[in-house]
């Protein structure tokens, strides 16, 4: 029998960037909820915002004021998630942080009865527990 001669080396650098062959699928996940969830915030932040300048005089002051902190929110959080494709530890740090405050906010809102803060409440879970379960990855 003939041997199949090895291929020929290849002409393409290998991959370079954020280590993502080190980066855990979970990982990958949080970061896909941390923009999800920011991408909802400032939907939520707009939404306040322009329906706040709609009613001022009638509460709209509080409702700008709610929509400039929700954009915030979702700022931060798409930042977070970027930073955690990169297993940045500052990202890290602002994730736990923002999971932390939702999850506090969503046990709030647990005595509204609404199944959003459940479900909120376990996103938040999931996304401190991963990030917790996996700190040696950030560096």
């Amino acid at each position: 029998m003939d041997q199949v001669p090895p291929p020929p080396p290849s002409s393409f650098p290998p991959p370079s960037g954020g280590g993502s062959a080190a980066r855990p699928g979970v990982i990958t996940a949080v970061a896909v909820l941390l923009f999800i969830g920011g991408g909802f915030s400032i939907l939520g932040g707009l939404i306040a915002v322009t329906g706040g300048s709609a009613f001022v005089g009638f509460g709209g002051g509080v409702l700008i004021i709610y929509g400039i902190l929700y954009l915030a929110l979702g700022a931060g959080m798409i930042w977070a998630g970027t930073g955690i494709l990169k297993l940045q530890k500052q990202a890290w740090t602002v994730a736990l942080a923002l999971a932390g405050i939702g999850a506090v906010l969503n046990l709030i809102n647990i005595g509204g009865a609404t199944s959003g803060a459940i479900v909120g409440l376990a996103i938040d879970g999931f996304i401190i527990w991963t990030l917790w379960t996996n700190q040696a990855l950030f560096q």
